[in-house]
């Protein structure tokens, strides 16, 4: 059996308890977050990404940009995410 028991046993199982799986760690209350630019991002053909310095210097810190949330996704997870967001991590074939 995989269930803990109350005292050591002489053969202890090399699975982990049945309690201790789970498929994918989730985050509880998290949402999909958009990663779009805003309009001049989009004109100018630039894509929402952690080393943009537009990630650095708005997200979170520009009112314009907490407001219409441009980059949603890269804000969060660069640290700059936007008051409230709690974005669901992705896999990183999804990014």
């Amino acid at each position: 059996s995989n269930e803990p028991t109350l005292f050591p046993s002489l053969f202890p199982s090399t699975q982990p308890p049945s309690y201790m799986s789970s498929p994918e760690p989730t985050v509880v209350g998290c949402i999909e977050c958009a990663d779009e630019g805003n309009s001049w991002m989009r004109d100018q053909n630039i894509a929402c990404h952690p080393d943009y310095i537009l990630m650095k210097t708005k997200c979170n810190r520009n009112q314009v940009w907490r407001r219409e949330k441009p980059c949603q996704y890269t804000c969060y997870i660069t640290g700059s995410g936007y008051d409230g967001d709690v974005c669901c991590i992705r896999k990183e074939e999804d990014l």
